[in-house]
């Protein structure tokens, strides 16, 4: 008995297919794992502006976004997506290449279903499938993608360029490395092309590892207690949900030797850092960044110097134990670093004898330059405290100001940057040491901190901005601290008030003057 043959289905017959499936909302011709379909239906069926896909490595994070942006492409002619990365060099590297695979995986090729030159281009162009008289080519009104670099620019600190486009929605990659900024603003970019005309949802696709910023904060915890926004999704995805990888890349992450890194890339740990050893309260580490009701009072520069490698240069200008401007820069010559400096001094008034840098290494020739105070690390204690080193009992100190809400960052025109992120992790890697010894408090050592910076980090960084703020507290223990402003003293009765006279008074060289007033010194700026 004969069979007869079976009737081939043509490729474009089989893709039109799987785009009216795609329009239904029926995932399943896609061949994707559990965690991604119920990724697609959360993205699909649900009005939510960001869901958080993944969370560990060897998910299938990448794939998806790819598969998601993909197919709304096809389905839905004349929208405009993005897809973004912190650098546009690595995502051209790592995103659009899986893009590319997706693209293959589904038969589809470049010149005739989809066009991308990555020599010449940065946007991805599909095939505009009812062309009429006015277009001049296929492509002409068809859909298109945009790659786009997210890192924070200081020429562009409010993210201006992506405030002028609009987009249907959009693929973030490795979030965990994108400052909220960029979030915030393409957030409010999405929505705007054809949306109501298809009926679809403005949302990112946000992709990332474990990573302590707006993601923990925003997304993660609150999925975690039960009390994520109805506007947002978090689908947490490890490589043991991903059937559709490579099985050797699961025993590569069994086989990583830093416990922080298999926590957070293997087991998807957000909470990696949570032990007995933390000394800088979380919440109220972002809490820095919100504190508008610290007061301001005396101004101080604290200045961490960079030494080798890849250290920077930090300078900090203090009001009180608010922080009102921060520099940070590579490397520079003894004499430029000191003229920063200098200058910094000048444009806020501040004296050289609330100058505090760090004297260890170069940076006492910086000292000496300046005539400054030196901060040096393995100082003496103050105060006969038990603590191992100066600045052990700074970290302490610090901490305890910190975790009692007591400190602010404002960060100015830097609000948005990658920053405020950076601050909380160097001093998140700032511990409790050798927690079992009855002997003298100590932190672990620089190069610990380094190690666990680079597990969230793309390669190894110096906590410098956390050294830069240690030495605001070596006023604070000599208690050296005083008034900014001229203070009155009310008698008892409210309506009458009473300054006392000035018994001696000394000019400094920035112009500011030390009174005696009562028998307390005060400072005049």
């Amino acid at each position: 008995m004969n069979t007869p043959p079976k009737k081939r289905v043509s490729s474009d017959a089989l893709l039109d297919f799987k785009i009216e499936c795609y329009k239904r909302k029926r995932f399943d011709l896609l061949q994707l794992t559990p965690k991604q379909i119920q990724a697609m239906e959360m993205l699909n069926t649900h009005l939510i502006e960001a869901c958080v896909f993944g969370g560990g490595a060897g998910g299938g994070k990448s794939w998806l976004g790819c598969e998601w942006i993909l197919w709304n492409c096809l389905a839905f002619p004349g929208t405009k997506w993005f897809i973004g990365r912190k650098e546009l060099k690595r995502l051209k590297e790592t995103t659009v290449r899986t893009f590319i695979r997706v693209c293959g995986k589904h038969r589809l090729r470049n010149g005739y279903h989809y066009k991308y030159s990555p020599s010449i281009s940065s946007t991805i162009y599909f095939r505009n499938p009812n062309p009429n008289e006015y277009a001049k080519d296929v492509w002409e009104g068809g859909s298109l993608v945009d790659l786009k670099d997210l890192k924070f620019m200081p020429s562009d600190p409010l993210y201006e360029d992506l405030g002028s486009t609009e987009y249907t929605g959009g693929f973030i990659e490795e979030a965990g490395e994108v400052p909220e900024g960029a979030f915030d603003v393409l957030n409010t970019r999405t929505g705007r092309m054809l949306n109501d005309h298809y009926h679809l949802n403005g949302t990112i696709l946000l992709t990332c590892n474990p990573k302590k910023n707006f993601l923990y904060r925003d997304f993660y915890r609150p999925w975690k207690k039960g009390e994520l926004p109805e506007r947002y999704a978090f689908i947490q995805s490890l490589v043991g949900d991903n059937d559709k990888g490579e099985s050797s890349y699961a025993k590569k992450l069994d086989d990583i030797k830093d416990p922080l890194k298999k926590r957070r890339l293997r087991d998807g740990d957000w909470e990696y850092d949570l032990d007995e050893t933390v000394l800088f309260d979380y919440d109220s580490l972002t809490n820095m960044f919100t504190n508008t009701y610290v007061p301001e009072g005396v101004s101080y520069i604290t200045a961490d110097i960079a030494r080798m490698g890849s250290d920077r240069i930090v300078v900090l200008v203090w009001k009180g134990f608010k922080v009102v401007d921060i520099y940070v820069g590579q490397k520079m010559p003894i004499d430029e670093t000191a003229n920063l400096i200098k200058r910094l001094a000048k444009k806020y008034k501040v004296p050289m004898s609330r100058v505090i840098a760090d004297e260890d290494g170069v940076g006492g020739g910086v000292v000496d330059i300046l005539k400054c105070k030196g901060f040096v690390n393995g100082g003496k204690v103050l105060n006969g405290e038990n603590y191992a080193n100066l600045k052990t009992q700074c970290a302490y100190k610090l901490a305890a100001k910190i975790n009692n809400n007591e400190f602010y960052v404002d960060l100015g025109a830097k609000a948005g940057s990658s920053l405020e992120t950076e601050i909380i992790e160097e001093l998140s890697v700032v511990k409790r040491d050798k927690i079992d010894s009855d002997g003298k408090l100590h932190i672990n050592k620089k190069e610990e901190q380094k190690m666990m910076l680079a597990s969230t980090d793309k390669g190894k960084r110096s906590p410098d901005l956390a050294d830069a703020f240690l030495p605001r507290m070596v006023p604070e223990l000599k208690n050296e601290e005083t008034s900014s402003r001229e203070v009155s003293f009310e008698e008892e009765s409210p309506q009458t008030t009473t300054t006392l006279p000035i018994t001696e008074e000394i000019t400094l060289e920035d112009g500011s003057k030390i009174i005696t007033r009562g028998g307390m010194r005060y400072i005049i700026e």
